[in-house]
């Protein structure tokens, strides 16, 4: 029920960042294409009881990291991706307490004004000049001020 980013593609389907066959972000590495060919998804280790990312490999047209062979660690590690785990951990945590808060809404207009919260707490407000982690925790800690019940219980 949240607005996604992703980065749009051309009608072909190959990457809008491509010009003539190479990349022009290639160099300042956003995290989408730096996580490339990588996918990542967030598990629960009931062991540990903690979250954590699992890895796998992707099978798409990039050719940013095209003829490269490292382990997943020498990738994490080259592109400091591990660094922003726990911001990704934060962010998903805020996106699921709103997305629950719209599914519990009764009425339209209740709706409409979570779907308007959730924008601006994990879009809008938003400063990019500022540390990202620090700016979800406040965030989803006002979420779970204005409605406990849907806070999961551990930050």
């Amino acid at each position: 029920m949240l607005p996604l980013l992703v980065l749009k593609d051309r009608i072909d389907g190959s990457c809008i960042m491509l010009k003539k066959g190479q990349c022009i972000v290639h160099e300042g590495k956003p995290i989408v294409c730096a996580m490339n060919p990588l996918g990542r998804m967030l598990i629960y280790n009931e062991v540990t009881d903690q979250q954590e990312f699992r890895y796998f490999l992707r099978e798409d047209d990039c050719v940013g990291g095209k003829g490269q062979e490292q382990t997943v660690q020498e990738w994490l590690d080259k592109y400091g991706l591990e660094e922003y785990d726990e911001s990704i951990k934060l962010y998903k945590r805020l996106g699921s307490v709103l997305s629950k808060m719209m599914h519990d809404a009764e009425t339209i207009e209740e709706k409409r004004e979570t779907f308007q919260t959730a924008f601006f707490l994990m879009y809008a407000k938003l400063n990019k000049d500022i540390d990202i982690y620090g700016q979800l925790a406040q965030n989803l800690a006002f979420v779970q001020s204005i409605d406990p019940k849907n806070g999961f219980g551990k930050n």
